[in-house]
């Protein structure tokens, strides 16, 4: 898998479960401050950044440009910034649960 294709397959995990919870998302917005996933449910509006690794790698952890880039992008907007870490196996097959981590 390329590094495009592992990226993908942990937006679509990530999008498949904020769905269940009742959001409704946007997926690769590329806009400044760029996120993978912006999602809105009645309640809340969030920005999500997801990182991707392959089993026995872990996912890796937001930069610190990452990290300012989202939580500044959601500050301007009212939303909530977040990073969810998805794990997947050699088949693309989602490994483990999310691992969820607020930023703001």
């Amino acid at each position: 898998m390329t590094p495009a294709e592992i990226g993908n397959l942990g937006e679509r995990y990530v999008t498949k479960w904020l769905e269940s919870k009742g959001y409704s998302c946007y997926r690769n917005t590329q806009q400044p401050g760029s996120t993978d996933i912006e999602a809105r449910s009645s309640s809340k509006n969030i920005l999500v950044q997801v990182k991707t690794g392959v089993a026995p790698s872990v996912p890796p952890t937001l930069s610190g440009d990452e990290k300012r880039n989202i939580s500044s992008r959601a500050s301007r907007l009212g939303y909530e910034a977040w990073t969810a870490q998805v794990q997947i196996d050699n088949r693309g097959n989602q490994a483990g649960d999310i691992a969820w981590s607020k930023l703001n």
